[in-house]
């Protein structure tokens, strides 16, 4: 019989204890965490988890960042989060980052079980050894970067490249094209000893970063009761991933450029300094020439950090990589290994704009598995109103730099009704009010814009000759 290894990770005494002894005996070998840094502290001495009960907010470390790291160092461990503060946005995230499940208090135990009872199915399915097995963790059936196109050659070409060096390196791409990916690939192939650490830089207010980021001493400022370690500090022998690095405040910015020269940090608020061994990997969605021009990012940081520069091309510039992208991330989403793509659905694929990259394509595809239970999956009847390239493009000139002709929105509007429809012409041609024949030039991919052409311009002749007349 397998017996998995199951943290319970909340702060929540009561509910701890509850869930401890239910699920105590049996399949689980069980583990209390009240905090974050007990999570930290198990994976350095080489403890790692199947399943994990995770709450969101801990009192010490958002619960995102804690399954970020059980996932860098057992990309398999199922991750459920159960916690008071649900929303969808939360939710999202969760799942973006390789969460299982997302439950929102108060939850039946009952419930629990029968989530962690298709975790560890999901886990034994999937080939995930258990913990206690002695066969290692293979990283490269779930971390890897996929695709042949030129841009993608050059980036795997340049992180083997790199890896093993201690340079720092900035990674720049649109948001969703896979840039944590390649600092977590980087860090695994690094042959470091520590562990991958990441703070996004927009994601505190900007008093907080510099504490966050260096730590503090007890007594630095109002509420500093203690010691508390950064996460430099925590990334020590390892690397440190500062995502949107333009977001980081411009006193940060100098001392960060400090450290990374001397390799020494000094805590906020202390007086002694404390030498580190870490490799900066930064990251942005900036382009690079704005970035070294900008007047809110530093130049001597900016060349610095970017001894080693990797652009991840945005996917609608790698439509050749689409049909591997869509096979890799089938393979791991639940439910998703052994289903197959409609007839035409790739070629729909292709042509989509993808504003949200290889997140929108993962998110796309993991809704229309759970809204399509049986049968061939089409993909592009899913596509949100959301995911449309006005809501998600940066500004005007981003919204300009993705339009597609008229008839591509035209015929992919056209598949979507015919579609539902059942593939029927008559029914689709009554609800588009136009003609069946219309339906099947649409279709086939005979320019509609050519045929409002000639009639604008039979409309026009018609118009002047009233006027001569």
């Amino acid at each position: 019989m397998n017996f998995f290894k199951l943290w319970i990770v909340d702060d929540d005494e009561l509910f701890s204890m509850s869930c401890s002894e239910y699920f105590r005996g049996g399949q689980y070998e069980v583990s209390r965490m009240s905090c974050g840094q007990e999570v930290l502290d198990r994976l350095d001495q080489g403890y790692h988890p199947d399943l994990v009960l995770l709450d969101y907010r801990l009192p010490d470390v958002n619960g995102i960042d804690i399954c970020r790291e059980l996932v860098t160092h057992r990309p398999a461990v199922k991750v459920i989060f159960i916690t008071a503060y649900g929303s969808y946005d939360r939710a999202l995230d969760a799942m973006d980052i390789g969460a299982f499940a997302y439950m929102i208090k108060p939850v039946d135990l009952a419930q629990v079980e029968r989530v962690l009872l298709r975790a560890s199915q999901a886990l034994k399915r999937d080939g995930g050894q258990t913990s206690n097995s002695s066969v290692p963790c293979e990283y490269g059936g779930q971390l890897d970067l996929v695709g042949d196109s030129p841009g993608i050659v050059r980036v795997k070409a340049t992180m083997e490249l790199a890896a093993p060096s201690h340079a720092p390196i900035l990674l720049t791409g649109e948001t969703g094209t896979g840039k944590s990916l390649v600092a977590r690939l980087v860090h695994l192939r690094s042959g470091r000893k520590g562990r991958l650490v990441a703070l996004n830089c927009a994601s505190l207010p900007e008093n907080l970063v510099e504490s966050e980021l260096f730590g503090y001493v007890k007594g630095a400022f109002t509420g500093a009761t203690s010691d508390k370690k950064g996460l430099m500090e925590m990334a020590d022998g390892g690397t440190l991933l500062l995502d949107e690095i333009t977001e980081m405040p411009l006193h940060v910015q100098a001392k960060l450029l400090t450290a990374i020269d001397e390799g020494v940090i000094r805590r906020v608020g202390d007086v002694v300094t404390r030498p580190l061994d870490v490799r900066i990997i930064a990251a942005s969605n900036v382009p690079f020439e704005e970035m070294r021009t900008s007047s809110r990012f530093r130049q001597d940081l900016f060349f610095r950090l970017s001894v080693i520069h990797m652009h991840l091309p945005p996917l609608r510039a790698r439509s050749e990589d689409i049909p591997g992208l869509v096979s890799h991330l089938l393979r791991n989403l639940e439910g998703g290994a052994r289903r197959r793509l409609a007839p035409g659905e790739m070629n729909m694929l292709k042509e989509h704009a993808w504003p949200g990259n290889i997140r929108e394509l993962k998110n796309l595809l993991h809704r229309t598995l759970v809204l399509t239970p049986q049968g061939d999956l089409r993909p592009s009847s899913h596509i949100a109103p959301t995911d449309s390239v006005e809501e998600q493009s940066e500004g005007m000139s981003d919204f300009l730099g993705h339009v597609q002709p008229l008839d591509q929105y035209v015929r992919r509007y056209a598949t979507k009704v015919f579609v539902a429809t059942g593939e029927n012409y008559s029914r689709s041609a009554r609800m588009l009010k136009i003609s069946t024949g219309r339906l099947r030039r649409i279709l086939a991919g005979k320019s509609s814009a050519t045929v409002h052409g000639r009639l604008g311009r039979k409309n026009a002749a018609r118009a002047s000759k009233s006027k001569s007349t």
